[in-house]
């Protein structure tokens, strides 16, 4: 009778988390020279406290962010754009960041499907922490029919924004089914690949944290709006694995157990995202951000503008507003110690550990 009363309580215990924290699945053995840190393979009904969602309207764009706009069912992180007025803007949209996961050097891989529809820019971004952090940022751009050159389904990749800057356009198959992504960042490179295929690789790597998010938006000069008819639309992530950089460590190394705790709630604040450039159009300033971040929080200066790229590449999104979180990695659990793994993240649960991130910013280029 014992032994019985003991499975249902464990039975319930785990049943709870995996609703609560979205605990993630057994995940792949980690490649040689990299260790497992986090693995996601969205199962939950909701994610996890190391994820916060962007928030506000994007100043030069026709789009405001919601965390409405961000869900997760069916094993799929889904951020959805909307033909509705939010923050003055006729279109609202998604966004989310693994922002209690900042790391120097790592590898992200993962499966992503951008909507076929002109109009809206899908992201993928690495993206530090800090508010003065965008000279070290890397962007992801996957667009249907960019409103410039090339005008065909194509990714717009950036490395580093600061004098180190390496970007390229490169058309192909991004959108409407899923593909398979592999970003990695060490101290001698950084690299995007899809479905196997480098899009870029540059020997410039900065050693300051980041974290990696999925964002969409619209409005400026290098994606143009989409059709209303066209939307809703989804930017749909599936089996994301972070690694650590961790030279000589053996492939299949794996990683060590870790709780998960459920998401506080966002506070919404005001973000912005300065214009998007093509090669022929010209630099505009940005404007300063409008949001008044909490008291423990300092308050971000205006930013300044950087001359436009001669090549055809776009700048993206600030990253969000304020948010409650956890630093916390996802793994796989075995038998007893997944009990156990599953009680200690129901006592933080019930102690509700939560630091403060502080918005970070874009400036163009």
């Amino acid at each position: 009778m014992r032994a019985a009363s003991v499975r249902v309580l464990v039975a319930l215990t785990l049943f709870g988390l995996a609703l609560g924290g979205g605990v993630a699945q057994s995940a792949a053995a980690a490649p040689a020279g990299w260790r497992l840190v986090a693995s996601d393979d969205f199962t939950g009904s909701q994610l996890g406290s190391v994820w916060g969602e962007y928030g506000g309207a994007y100043e030069t764009g026709a789009n405001a962010w919601s965390a409405d706009e961000v869900s997760v069912s069916g094993g799929t992180l889904r951020v959805r754009m909307e033909h509705k007025t939010s923050h003055g803007k006729p279109y609202t949209s998604g966004g989310v960041g693994m922002w209690g996961l900042a790391q120097t050097y790592g590898r992200y891989e993962f499966q992503a499907m951008a909507p076929a529809v002109p109009g809206i820019d899908s992201y993928i971004t690495l993206w530090p922490p800090d508010a003065d952090g965008e000279p070290n940022s890397m962007l992801v751009e996957l667009l249907d029919k960019p409103a410039v050159s090339p005008g065909v389904q194509a990714a717009y990749v950036t490395i580093n924004y600061g004098s180190g800057k390496s970007d390229q356009t490169v058309p192909g198959s991004y959108c409407g089914g899923f593909h398979d992504y592999v970003i990695e960042w060490t101290p001698t490179y950084e690299s995007v690949s899809v479905d196997g295929r480098v899009l870029l690789k540059s020997p410039g790597a900065t050693s300051v944290k980041r974290w990696i998010g999925f964002v969409m938006s619209n409005g400026d000069t290098l994606t143009g709006t989409p059709s209303a008819s066209a939307l809703p639309a989804e930017f749909d992530i599936r089996h994301l694995r972070v690694y650590a950089y961790s030279p000589g460590a053996p492939a299949g190394t794996p990683s060590a157990p870790a709780s998960t705790t459920s998401r506080s709630p966002t506070s919404a604040t005001t973000s912005s995202k300065p214009s998007s450039s093509a090669a022929t159009s010209s630099a505009k300033p940005t404007p300063s951000l409008s949001a008044q971040p909490p008291p423990s929080v300092p308050s971000t200066p205006a930013l300044s503008p950087q001359p436009t790229a001669s090549t055809s590449t776009s700048t993206q999104s600030a990253p969000p507003t304020n948010q409650s979180i956890a630093a916390a990695a996802h793994s796989s659990w075995h038998g007893p110690l997944f009990v156990a793994s599953g009680l200690i993240g129901a006592a933080v649960l019930g102690f509700g550990v939560f630091t403060r991130r502080p918005r970070g910013r874009r400036r163009n280029r």
